[in-house]
């Protein structure tokens, strides 16, 4: 499990945006991969089981994806943002 938080586009001093943050459930073994998003989540965080490409979402959103062994945070803000994140054991 893994939380995400998306900050803003400020390294410090923005509070979270909870439409674009989320917890995902994923699988990143040797297995078919898949990522899937918690009820935590905002409106605006959308977990994939695939890849994402930089254009995978819609925009607006955050996007997870899960392939090989990593997972990846698409931003379609329309900004820059900043991300933090903490898994879970």
């Amino acid at each position: 499990m893994i939380a995400i938080t998306c900050c803003g586009s400020t390294e410090d001093g923005n509070f979270p945006d909870p439409l674009r943050s989320g917890i995902d459930f994923y699988d990143v073994g040797t297995a078919a991969f898949s990522a899937t998003k918690f009820s935590a989540a905002g409106a605006n965080f959308v977990a994939l089981k695939t890849d994402v490409t930089g254009t995978t979402g819609t925009d607006g959103n955050v996007t997870v994806g899960v392939i090989a062994g990593n997972i990846r945070i698409e931003n379609r803000v329309g900004s820059t943002q900043v991300f933090r994140y903490t898994f879970f054991g």
